[in-house]
C-alpha cells in the first residue's frame, strides 16, 4: 500500500504526509495524546464545540488503542519502572474504556396515551 496523500487532523495539522513511511513510536503516541487531552481541556462544552470535543476523543481512544496493541507486541519496550500490577491496572482501565464505548443497549418506550 502506497502512502500518497498528506493526511491532517481538524485543525489542519499535517499527521502524515504524502510519501512517509514512519511508523510512530510509543512515546510520540503519547505526547500526541497528551496534546490532544490539553486541547480538550480548554473547550468548552456546547453545541459549537461537540464535533471538535468528539473528534479529539476519538483522536486519544485511537492512540490508545495503538499504545495498547504496541505494547502487546513490543512486551520489551514497556518502561522497566512499572509493575505488572500496574500494568495490568492500565490494559484493564483501557480495556473498559474502549469496551464501553462501542455499544450500548437500548429499550424503545411506547407512550402508552
Amino acid at each position: 500500500m502506497t502512502n500518497n496523500t498528506n493526511v491532517y487532523d481538524i485543525d489542519g495539522n499535517i499527521l502524515r504526509a504524502a510519501g512517509d513511511t514512519h511508523e510512530i513510536t510509543a512515546e510520540e503516541a503519547k505526547a500526541k495524546i497528551e496534546e490532544y487531552q490539553e486541547k480538550l481541556k480548554h473547550l468548552s462544552d456546547g453545541e459549537e464545540n461537540a464535533h471538535k470535543i468528539d473528534v479529539y476523543k476519538t483522536y486519544i481512544r485511537n492512540l490508545q488503542m495503538y499504545m495498547f496493541r504496541y505494547y502487546l507486541a513490543h512486551q520489551e519496550s514497556i518502561p522497566r519502572n512499572t509493575t505488572e500490577d500496574q500494568i495490568k491496572k492500565a490494559m484493564d482501565e483501557l480495556k473498559e474504556e474502549v469496551d464501553g464505548e462501542e455499544y450500548v443497549d437500548f429499550e424503545e418506550v411506547k407512550d402508552e396515551q
